[in-house]
């Protein structure tokens, strides 16, 4: 039973790696599930006993993408006692992880889809983990001292937000600019300010 399991999942995540490498290149609309079905290597049928719509494949996608960040943030930020170096290993991190699969993003992000509400909250929730976690780290900065008294509710989405917007823009208006020196300016303005 559990083989069968394994072997079901591992056919799914290969239908999501299809996806995501075809909606990369064509776009949400430019790419049918049968050109997903034969990049993945199963008939098409396969990929409707596992998703209903194409749409809920690009919601699969992106939670895959977002789990994968959870990971990535659980075993690359810091070991370290300070709060605010985890914060900037934790933004290094997510800039690398949307460098990395800027194509989903920029569909998600350009409003190309219109995502029904049930989809929506289901990413919804796991983006806002995100930000929970923040949250969480600047509250540890307030307690030890490392950084003033302020709300971090505000603050945590402000500095996703902040990242989330560099990247729309820099995609929209088609300007490269480096991970090295997004992290180091938002770090700056974020965690320095930017009055003298």
């Amino acid at each position: 039973m559990a083989e069968q399991t394994d072997k079901k999942e591992a056919g799914r995540r290969k239908i999501l790696k299809a996806a995501e490498k075809l909606f990369a290149k064509g776009g949400f609309h430019g790419t049918e599930v049968s050109e997903i079905a034969r990049l993945a290597g199963v008939a098409k049928g396969t990929v409707y006993n596992h998703f209903d719509t194409k749409e809920e494949i690009l919601v699969s996608v992106i939670e895959e993408g977002l789990d994968e960040l959870d990971e990535m943030m659980k075993s690359g930020i810091v070991q370290s006692e300070n709060p605010l170096e985890q914060i900037k290993s934790g933004l290094e991190i997510y800039c690398k992880f949307l460098e990395n699969h800027k194509p989903i993003f920029k569909i998600v992000s350009s409003n190309q889809v219109e995502i029904r509400l049930e989809f929506k909250d289901r990413i919804h929730k796991k983006v806002f983990q995100r930000m929970y976690h923040l949250e969480d780290k600047l509250e540890t900065a307030i307690k030890t001292g490392n950084i003033k008294p302020i709300d971090s509710y505000i603050a945590s989405t402000c500095m996703i937000g902040m990242v989330d917007h560099v990247f729309f823009r820099s995609l929209a208006e088609g300007k490269e600019i480096s991970i090295d020196h997004i992290v180091e300016q938002i770090n700056t303005i974020y965690l320095e300010g930017i009055l003298n």
